[in-house]
């Protein structure tokens, strides 16, 4: 959880100092929707998730 909330931090001071650069407000957006998609990617899969088929046997 710490870890959770140390990387929304670096995210705010990364996206604070686009702004301070004057980056236009599509490439800040841009870059938000990047960290929310690393996020996605380097999330560990749901237990009971089956690969890349997405067939299961439920019981």
């Amino acid at each position: 959880m710490a870890l959770d909330f140390l990387f929304q931090v670096v995210h705010l001071v990364i996206i604070m100092a686009a702004q301070q650069d004057d980056v236009p407000s599509g490439q800040i957006g841009v870059m938000a929707a990047m960290f929310g998609v690393g996020g996605l990617l380097g999330a560990p899969p749901p237990p009971g998730s089956t690969g890349a088929s997405g067939s299961a046997t439920r019981y």
